[in-house]
C-alpha cells in the first residue's frame, strides 16, 4: 500500500529537481518549495521574485543556526541567541530562525552584512545536504560498497506552494536575496570537491570520536595529539570543528580522513541541540531523593563483592540531566576501557549507585531540585557508597564551588566542558588498584 502511495506521486532524480528550481527562479517565482524523499528526509527553500530567501529542514537546524551566526558573525559569543525563546508570543513566522535573525537585526545585535552572511551560510549547508543526498545516495555501489543500489529509489517529492514566506511579520530588502542559479553552481562545485577526495560516504554532520588514544599519541606529534584531544570531544560534528577552527569542513575532514581510514577515529550520529522545554515538574525530588537515600541504608546484601569487580573493568557513573552530556561522557569512558553507568534522575541515583557499585562517581553540579551539592552529602550518608571517589562536572569553576564541593565530600572538580584527558586521567588515577 504504502510503495503504492509512493509509485503515484510526482517523483524527481535530483538534475529535474535543479531544472524545475532554475524554471522557477526564472519565473520569478515567490514562496516554499518544500522538498520529501521516500526516506523521511525533508528540506524547505523558500524564494523571493525568484532569489533565495532561506532555507530549512535536514538533520540539525538548531547546530546549523548557532554555527552559522557563530560563522557570520565571526564570534562564538552568540549562544543565548539561537533558541527559540527569544520570540515574542505572537509572532507569525515558517522559520523560527529567520524570523529570529532579522528581529536579532532589527535590534540592531546583528548588522545588515552579518544577517546576510548568515543567510548565505544556511542556505549553502541546505544545498549542499540536498546533493548529498541526490548524488551519494543514489549512485552505483561506488558511493556505498556496502549497500545496494538506490538508484530510482532515493527521489525527491517536491511540492510548490505559491505565496508562503519564511517569516509573514519579517522582510527582507529584495537586494538581499541569493542568485538561485550562482548557488546551485557553486553547491555543486563543491560537492564534487567532497566526491575527488574519497568523502561521498562521509556525512559532515557526524562528529569524530577519538578511539585508540594511545595508538594515534605514537602516530602524531604532541602538539598534533593535543589538540585532537581537546577539540575532538564527540559532541562537535565536522562542521562544528570547521566553525571553531576556522577552517572549511572538507579541509577538515581531509586532514581527520587518514585516521578514520585507520579506525583511530570514529565518526558518529549525533543529536541536534535540544529545543527549548516547558519546566520541569517541581515536585519535591528533595524529600523523594532523602527517602530513596534513607531506605538504601539498610539495603546492601546483593552487591558485588570486591574481588568480583576486580574481575572486570572498572564501572564509573555519571549522574547528569543532560542526555548529550551523558553521551559525551558515555563515549569518553566506554573508548577509555572502563564500563559507563549514566543516570539522568538524581531521584534514581541512590538506589542505582547502591545496586551497580561504582568504583567512580562523576556528578553534575546543576540538576533540577536537587544540586550535584546535596546528592553528594547523600552519597556520603550511604555506607556502601562512603568511600567510593566522587568528581563533581559543573560550568561554575570557582573557588566557593571547588570548597563547597570539598564539604560535601567530593574528591575532586572538574570543569565543563569536559575535556577528554582530564577525565581519562582522573579515571585511571581513582579506579587503579592501589597497592600495599
Amino acid at each position: 500500500m504504502e510503495q503504492q502511495k509512493i509509485a503515484n506521486l510526482n517523483l524527481v532524480k535530483l538534475n529535474q529537481l535543479l531544472h524545475e528550481i532554475v524554471n522557477y527562479s526564472q519565473k520569478q517565482f515567490t514562496g516554499r518549495l518544500t522538498i520529501n524523499t521516500p526516506q523521511d528526509y525533508q528540506w524547505y527553500l523558500y524564494f523571493g521574485m525568484g532569489r533565495f530567501l532561506w532555507a530549512s529542514g535536514g538533520e540539525h537546524p538548531r547546530r546549523r543556526w548557532r554555527r552559522q551566526l557563530a560563522r557570520g558573525c565571526q564570534k562564538n559569543n552568540f549562544k543565548s541567541h539561537y533558541s527559540e525563546e527569544h520570540l515574542r508570543e505572537g509572532d507569525h513566522y515558517e522559520c523560527w530562525d529567520f524570523h529570529l535573525l532579522l528581529a536579532l537585526h532589527k535590534r540592531k545585535i546583528l548588522s545588515a552584512d552579518q544577517v546576510k552572511a548568515v543567510m548565505k551560510g544556511i542556505l549553502s549547508e541546505v544545498l549542499f545536504d540536498i546533493y548529498r543526498q541526490g548524488f551519494a545516495l543514489c549512485t552505483s555501489e561506488q558511493a556505498y560498497p556496502d549497500k545496494p543500489n538506490h538508484c530510482g529509489r532515493q527521489v525527491f517529492i517536491p511540492e510548490w506552494h505559491s505565496g508562503l514566506r519564511p517569516s509573514q511579520e519579517m522582510v527582507i530588502p529584495p537586494s538581499w536575496g541569493m542568485d538561485s542559479k550562482q548557488y546551485l553552481g557553486l553547491t555543486q562545485k563543491y560537492w564534487r570537491q567532497w566526491q575527488q577526495a574519497g568523502l561521498s560516504h562521509i556525512s559532515p554532520d557526524q562528529a569524530p570520536c577519538l578511539l585508540r588514544l594511545n595508538q594515534l599519541q605514537q602516530q602524531v606529534s604532541s602538539a598534533v595529539y593535543n589538540n585532537l584531544v581537546t577539540l575532538i570531544t564527540g559532541d562537535r560534528s565536522l562542521r562544528d570543528l570547521g566553525v571553531l577552527m576556522n577552517k572549511d569542513t572538507l579541509q577538515i575532514v581531509r586532514s581527520l580522513h587518514p585516521y578514520i581510514h585507520q579506525d583511530l577515529i570514529s565518526l558518529e550520529v549525533i543529536s541536534d541541540l535540544p529545543a527549548p522545554t516547558a519546566q520541569r515538574e517541581t515536585t519535591s525530588k528533595k524529600e523523594k531523593l532523602q527517602r530513596r537515600a534513607d531506605d538504601e541504608k539498610v539495603s546492601q546484601n546483593d552487591t558485588p563483592t570486591t574481588s568480583e569487580r576486580s574481575q572486570q573493568s572498572p564501572l564509573v557513573a555519571f549522574v547528569d540531566d543532560s542526555e548529550q552530556s551523558r553521551q559525551i561522557m558515555e563515549q569518553i569512558l566506554t573508548n577509555g576501557g572502563y564500563q559507563f553507568l549514566g543516570i539522568g534522575d538524581s531521584v534514581e541515583a541512590i538506589p542505582l549507585l547502591v545496586e551497580k557499585q561504582p568504583q567512580l562517581i562523576f556528578l553534575d553540579l546543576i540538576m533540577p531540585d536537587v544540586s550535584g551539592y546535596e546528592l553528594c552529602s547523600q552519597i556520603r550518608k550511604i555506607s556502601s557508597l562512603r568511600e567510593v571517589p566522587v568528581v563533581i562536572v559543573t560550568g561554575n569553576d570557582g573557588i566557593v564551588d571547588r570548597m563547597r564541593a570539598k564539604v560535601v565530600g567530593a574528591n575532586n572538580f572538574i570543569a565543563k566542558p569536559v575535556d577528554r584527558s582530564k577525565v581519562l586521567t582522573l579515571t585511571l588515577q581513582y579506579t587503579q588498584p592501589t597497592t600495599a
